[in-house]
């Protein structure tokens, strides 16, 4: 378990056809060098392409990052005593990402099935939960409000559910045309919410 001022390059790569690291990868890296989590929250603020670097931070550490404008990631949970804890993502723009491994998105939704605003998959084929509730989402979003570029912006959870658990992804909100949350049943229990937003025309 970090302590407060550790911090550790993540070991990433590239996802199939993207040039960018995804969250998906992100956020469970985070989460295998932070031992068991609770209300985990996650906001990434922007997309990143070069080796990223995790630190346990306190809110002193948290304001400085903001004002440099160096936070890529915040990751807020509880740590096995209940104890609040914090991690700041920052990026190296010296050192590139070198690998990249395949990746079939298609796969992973497979068997899920679209009822109104919802979408289910009682139990995935392949993918890790994280990469399930962000493809289902994308799958979602794209029937309900078109298909679009769609940026995973940020998660809350009350526990991490296992990777095949069966989950359930619904459209509760959304804030004009950009900003869309959606709540994530995993077993029949809400244990959270998954955000996305529509990447803005370049």
């Amino acid at each position: 378990m970090p302590r407060l001022d550790e911090s550790h390059r993540l070991r990433l790569s590239f996802k199939g056809d993207r040039n960018y690291l995804h969250g998906t990868d992100i956020v469970p890296a985070i989460l295998e060098l932070s031992g068991p989590a609770r209300d985990v929250h996650v906001q990434i603020y922007k997309m990143t392409t070069h080796a990223l670097t995790a630190h346990w931070i306190d809110e002193v550490k948290l304001s400085e990052l903001r004002r440099e404008k160096r936070l890529c990631i915040l990751m807020s949970y509880s740590d096995v005593e209940g104890k609040p804890k914090f991690v700041g993502v920052t990026e190296d723009m010296t050192t590139g990402i070198t690998e990249s491994r395949p990746y079939d998105e298609a796969r992973v939704v497979q068997s899920s099935v679209q009822d109104g605003h919802m979408i289910s998959q009682s139990d995935g084929p392949t993918g890790t939960f994280f990469e399930r509730i962000v493809a289902l989402n994308k799958v979602l979003l794209n029937q309900l409000e078109g298909v679009s570029p769609w940026l995973f912006t940020g998660v809350e959870l009350s526990r991490i559910p296992d990777d095949r658990t069966a989950i359930s992804i619904e459209l509760t909100n959304k804030i004009g045309q950009r900003l869309f949350k959606s709540s994530i049943t995993a077993d029949d229990e809400i244990v959270g919410s998954i955000m996305f937003s529509r990447k803005a025309p370049e």
